[in-house]
């Protein structure tokens, strides 16, 4: 159709496109949904085609050339349109002539086309039928009074200009940056919200005729709502905007004033009496609503409390508004010590092997955008020890209502990870439960710590040999000791303290330095060894001579 129309008018069809709705594809509705579905698409775009707005100055202005000319502009048709910001005023909404709104024809289908059953209007004339069959009202609308629109309206005007006409493709919802397109559905969302829950006290100053208009328009809600059944589903508060601008100015005001918040957190003190009166007053509709809103990580907690928990990814993300590029490789399975101190030494310290299991596999899901079995999976830890520290690090958290915070720094901490990058799924991939400590290397570790006198000749070798084998997966993986995956048990989803990791916490705590000195130099050496052969890195032909990385300070 637009193809034709483009050959028939000597048009491209980029511009014959321009001239029509579709060019807000994405913006106000999804081309892409099938026919059937075409209510709930129009429902998602939140406006009705067949009513507008217009500047009566904009169409009175015109060329003197040809003073029938008249422009009608396509963005006056969306919900995001209440100003002119080329003159400074409202749009008006409704005829003075027939108090009929703007593109409504009475009985009819409505249109803004010429009747060919009538004598032909000017294009600014209203083709309303305020008596259903008789003539058109006619009455021409560039000869309106014009009102001043308020510097916060045009401000506000200009911000959705910008993201219509592409000029402005990211925003911000209460902190978190969004696309164009997500921050109209939240800003939709928070003004089909204030209808819900019926709130008269603005957010934000507007001049009284706006609000008073909002009140007149909330109780005529009421009163509709009043005749209708509880479980009655022909409300449209969710699929057509309010017709009046100065109703639908304060709306969009209002929610801009919530969205511009800072951080999610900011809104503690509005958002949930909002949700909780719109629950109250009109559960179905609220219900229907939340699940198909489709809201940012910003406002997720809000609208689904249920499932925005400590290391709920929604809510991760909205408190890491950083790009992240790592993956799950570049993750530790456990904390380290230097870390933890660093960011969460704060919390309860007897939480502390829980919250640094539970801070990796936070943030594998939260660059990976998988769920809770997917991410304990890539760590290499059990789903029950995950499970497990999660939950037990959440209630640590809620214990002092520092979730906020706790999210916090889960992202800087993500963002150190990526700053200092190291690959530690390839490590944790090599160091498997089938790898041993070479024998050339394990004769000379036995020297080394017979030499320091840190072992005797009579010493269990082979419970050694498994001791440092553990030893040597956590410093080098940065792994937790008790999930090492040489640490044999009958249960591949549970792994418990037996007598593996019994012996090799009794090691650790005995440990002299001499003993420390001779693991952490092999360790590093191996370390060393291991990274040079990745697949995505140049290697070298060999490995390195590990005997020299125990006898020399240097390697």
């Amino acid at each position: 159709m637009a193809g034709r129309f483009a050959h028939a008018c000597n048009l491209t069809a980029t511009e014959a496109v321009g001239l029509t709705l579709a060019r807000w594809d994405g913006l106000l509705f999804d081309m892409t949904t099938p026919g059937k579905a075409a209510r709930t698409a129009q429902g998602n775009g939140w406006f009705v085609p067949t009513l507008t707005r217009a500047c009566p100055q904009c169409l009175a202005d015109v060329d003197p050339q040809a003073p029938d000319r008249v422009t009608w502009q396509a963005a006056w048709k969306t919900p995001w349109a209440v100003a002119c910001t080329r003159h400074g005023i409202l749009l008006e909404d409704t005829c003075t002539g027939c108090g009929q709104p703007f593109g409504a024809t009475g009985t009819r289908i409505p249109s803004l086309i010429p009747n060919a059953a009538f004598e032909p209007l000017h294009p600014a004339a209203c083709r309303a039928r305020p008596t259903g069959s008789g003539t058109l009202c006619g009455h021409r609308i560039d000869h309106l009074d014009a009102r001043t629109a308020p510097h916060l309206v045009v401000a506000l005007q200009e911000r959705l200009d910008g993201l219509l006409d592409g000029s402005r493709t990211q925003a911000c919802s209460l902190g978190v940056p969004v696309s164009a397109a997500q921050y109209l559905r939240d800003l939709r969302a928070i003004a089909v919200l204030l209808q819900l829950a019926d709130h008269r006290r603005p957010l934000a100053p507007l001049p009284s005729e706006f609000t008073e208009a909002l009140a007149a328009h909330l109780d005529a809600r009421n009163e509709r709502r009043a005749t209708r059944r509880e479980n009655d589903r022909t409300d449209r508060t969710w699929t057509e905007p309010p017709t009046s601008t100065h109703v639908l100015a304060s709306l969009l005001h209002q929610a801009a004033a919530v969205l511009d918040l800072p951080a999610p957190e900011d809104a503690r003190g509005l958002l949930p009496p909002l949700v909780e009166a719109a629950n109250e007053r009109e559960r179905l509709a609220w219900g229907r609503i939340r699940s198909a809103a489709q809201p940012s990580d910003g406002l997720f907690r809000y609208f689904a409390p249920n499932r925005s928990g400590t290391f709920s990814v929604h809510m991760l993300r909205a408190a890491c508004t950083a790009t992240l590029t790592i993956t799950s490789d570049q993750a530790p399975a456990y904390l380290e010590p230097e870390r933890y101190e660093r960011w969460f030494a704060t919390f309860d310290p007897s939480e502390q092997r829980n919250i640094r299991r539970a801070v990796p596999i936070a943030i594998t899901q939260l660059v990976e955008d998988c769920d809770l079995d997917t991410a304990a999976d890539r760590l290499g830890t059990p789903r029950v020890s995950a499970q497990a520290a999660l939950i037990r690090a959440g209630r640590a958290c809620k214990r002092t209502d520092r979730d906020d915070e706790f999210r916090r720094l889960i992202g800087l901490a993500a963002e150190d990870l990526q700053a200092h990058p190291i690959d530690y799924g390839h490590r944790r991939r090599h160091l498997n439960a089938a790898w041993n400590i070479p024998e050339p290397d394990w004769q000379h570790l036995r020297e080394a710590m017979l030499a320091a006198r840190v072992a005797r000749k009579d010493t269990p070798w082979e419970q050694r040999r498994t001791d440092l084998r553990i030893w040597l997966w956590s410093e080098i993986t940065s792994g937790d000791p008790a999930l090492a995956p040489m640490i044999q048990t009958e249960s591949a989803a549970r792994r418990s303290t037996d007598l593996a990791i019994s012996s090799y916490s009794t090691l650790r705590r005995r440990a002299v330095p001499a003993l420390e000195q001779i693991v952490t130099k092999y360790a590093e050496g191996l370390a060393a060894s291991i990274d040079a052969h990745r697949p995505d890195r140049d290697r070298a032909a060999t490995d390195l001579p590990f005997k020299r990385s125990l006898d020399s300070p240097a390697a």
